[in-house]
């Protein structure tokens, strides 16, 4: 699957950068997990700038019966240093967000080059504690760092 990912948003201010492809995350086509459903998240930390890429729930007709979530779990490979890697905020409801979280607090160790998995327990999202899951609309990344 080329091109970008339709339920994605990309925005940032320079000096950061994220590689976008009409403001939405692009799909890889040469490094994945399994094939065409790889998102490449390219990013540049710069001082006194921001980036944050969003993904998006697309709710389907019929995916109503999911088991309730312990954790937000994904794949991912980096070249990346533990300390440029991103932070995560989950969005529920209408515009309103989780604090936001460290993602190397969560994998140990960080291997550059192979495919890792992130394991996040919901519970460290506090602002999520009490409020149905169904709520949950979108997973953000954000610069973590400059």
């Amino acid at each position: 699957m080329s091109g970008n990912y339709f339920y994605s948003a990309v925005t940032f201010k320079s000096p950061s950068q994220v590689n976008s492809l009409k403001e939405k995350i692009p799909v890889s086509e040469s490094v994945f997990f399994t094939p065409g459903n790889s998102l490449h998240l390219q990013y540049t930390n710069g001082a006194g700038g921001k980036w944050m890429a969003a993904i998006y729930h697309h709710g389907v007709r019929g995916q109503d019966h999911i088991k309730k979530a312990r954790a937000l779990r994904f794949n991912f490979f980096t070249k990346s240093a533990a300390s440029h890697l991103p932070a995560v905020q989950i969005g529920f409801g209408d515009s309103l967000f989780t604090e936001v979280i460290k993602l190397a607090d969560y994998i140990h160790p960080i291997k550059n080059h192979t495919w890792q998995q992130a394991f996040i327990p919901l519970s460290v999202f506090r602002k999520l504690a009490g409020k149905p899951q169904e709520l949950i609309r979108s997973v953000h990344f954000i610069q973590n760092s400059s």
